[in-house]
């Protein structure tokens, strides 16, 4: 049965209910990234990559800088961390993830 808004005290109530909002954000950043910048610190050929990136004039082609990780036609470029690269391997081979694919897939996946 229709009440007036004033004759309506449930309906009332709810149309006074102070707005809430939500003013947090929360961000998911893979750990291995946080690996990938830190290899970049001990790499001198990635310094001097770095480099180059930040003078726009100087900069390679192909090559971007997008949040610090350095992108090589969109995909991120690890550089010659022979330990993090062996990771990335054991990763997309052994792990669920790369589920023993053989050589092409896994190079594919990793690539």
């Amino acid at each position: 049965m229709y009440k007036k808004g004033v004759d309506n005290g449930a309906a009332d109530a709810l149309s006074r209910v102070p707005v809430v909002q939500c003013a947090a954000m929360s961000v998911c950043q893979p750990t291995w990234l946080l690996e990938v910048l830190q290899s970049y610190d001990s790499d001198p050929v990635t310094q001097e990559l770095l480099a180059k990136l930040s003078d726009n004039s100087m900069s390679p082609p192909h090559y971007t800088l997008q949040d610090g990780l350095i992108r090589y036609k969109g995909r991120i470029w690890v550089g010659s961390d022979a330990a993090l690269c062996l990771k990335f391997l054991q990763a997309m081979h052994a792990s669920a993830v790369g589920g023993h694919s053989g050589v092409p897939v896994t190079y594919r996946c990793i690539k």
